[in-house]
């Protein structure tokens, strides 16, 4: 917090001319800020969305009105603020997350959305007094850094939680409950439990997208449609409903024609995204335990196949283990590949770990031919999952999109 205080003083501190909502959680923050950021947008408000990892370019984590920033502009901040960042020894991520709140205050924008990185607390978005606090759901997940109970890893992300700042928690587990009651009550925060706010009516879910009711603070809408696949999103996109009903900005309700259109025109690429058909082939940033969960189970709610091939890479910091054992037992077969990062497990050892549970697992290191030989092995029945972090969605995107 040291660096990034420093660097955004000598910034002119632009953070504090945004107005901002802060998003936590170890699962589904990035979509809620999508569709957040798709109703601000549909609501005539000029949007900023920082957001992190990217898929295909660093551009992407920072964007106003829905466009990234464009390269000339990134390049000009960097130079413009670099002998600031050398000095201070900022962070890849630091200067990012300074960059972001310099290009937003510029653009001013009437809101930014800003997603936390890593944790809550000591994440160096965690600079900003917020409009609203959303923590989605908490599961393990960096636990070398966040603590090994759901209770330590809560109390991390609630961290975001400011004095009379007003709080969604999408979570309804009793020991991620209590803390954000805690926390709230400490900093004299009003707590909104999704849980107890809204109701879910018929669903729904399709491989191109979610039909629902929604029930909303005395407010019921019926046959929304979703642009993103699966029940996880359904409580990521009421969660946002649920971020304006508490904005309340002025003349910028949350009107029934306003979310509709939001909704229908959110796109959030890597989520359960459909790439080709015959045989389905599907990209999902699952990374790690109960996001693989909620995968699989959503998988095979939706596609019918005959057979499902999962090529997955995974990051050294991950529960590889019980992510293994996962896969293991609903995949028919398993390719396993190692992400372009310094941080990749490397597929010799994610092979070694199916091969200690029975279960044999071909071992393709370079993503791109993992993914010829996946596709040479497919029947037109089957469906392929490519899955396991963010690296290796969006080497598949680039290598579909050259295809």
């Amino acid at each position: 917090m040291q660096n990034i205080t420093a660097l955004l003083n000598e910034l002119g501190n632009p953070q504090e001319n945004v107005t901002c909502v802060h998003i936590a959680g170890t699962n589904g923050k990035g979509s809620t800020a999508a569709i957040l950021e798709r109703l601000c947008r549909e609501s005539r408000l000029r949007t900023g969305l920082f957001i992190s990892p990217h898929l295909l370019s660093v551009t992407e984590r920072i964007q106003v009105n829905g466009q990234p920033i464009p390269d000339v502009r990134l390049i000009n901040y960097v130079a413009e603020f670099r002998a600031g960042i050398e000095r201070i020894s900022c962070t890849f991520y630091e200067t990012l997350t300074a960059i972001a709140f310099k290009y937003f205050s510029d653009e001013k924008v009437d809101i930014g959305i800003i997603e936390v990185g890593l944790g809550g607390k000591y994440d160096a978005t965690n600079v900003i007094v917020p409009e609203l606090s959303i923590i989605t759901e908490i599961g393990f997940d960096h636990v070398e850094h966040l603590g090994k109970s759901l209770a330590q890893i809560a109390s991390e992300k609630a961290g975001i939680i400011k004095k009379h700042v007003p709080c969604i928690s999408q979570s309804n587990l009793p020991d991620v409950s209590a803390v954000m009651k805690r926390i709230a009550d400490q900093n004299h925060a009003k707590l909104y439990e999704l849980h107890k706010m809204c109701q879910f009516g018929k669903i729904e879910i399709q491989r191109g997208g979610s039909k629902f009711d929604l029930s909303l603070c005395g407010m019921t809408f019926f046959n929304l449609q979703l642009n993103l696949i699966g029940r996880h999103q359904l409580q990521n996109a009421a969660t946002a409903a649920l971020a304006m009903k508490v904005l309340a900005f002025p003349d910028h309700t949350l009107a029934e024609k306003t979310l509709r259109t939001a909704l229908t025109k959110v796109c959030w690429p890597g989520r359960m995204q459909r790439l080709r058909t015959n045989p389905d082939i599907i990209v999902d940033v699952a990374h790690n335990v109960s996001a693989m969960e909620v995968l699989f189970k959503e998988i095979r709610r939706i596609f019918r196949f005959q057979r499902l091939l999962v090529m997955v890479g995974l990051l050294e910091d991950k529960q590889y283990e019980e992510i293994a054992k996962i896969i293991s037992e609903n995949a028919d077969l398993v390719f396993v590949t190692t992400p372009v990062s310094e941080r990749g497990l490397k597929s010799t050892n994610l092979q070694k770990e199916f091969t200690r549970i029975n279960k044999v697992a071909y071992n393709y290191p370079d993503i791109h031919e993992c993914i010829k030989r996946v596709e040479r092995e497919a029947n037109e029945n089957d469906l392929i999952c490519i899955t396991g972090s963010h690296y290796i969605v969006g080497e598949s995107l680039i290598f579909y999109k050259k295809s």
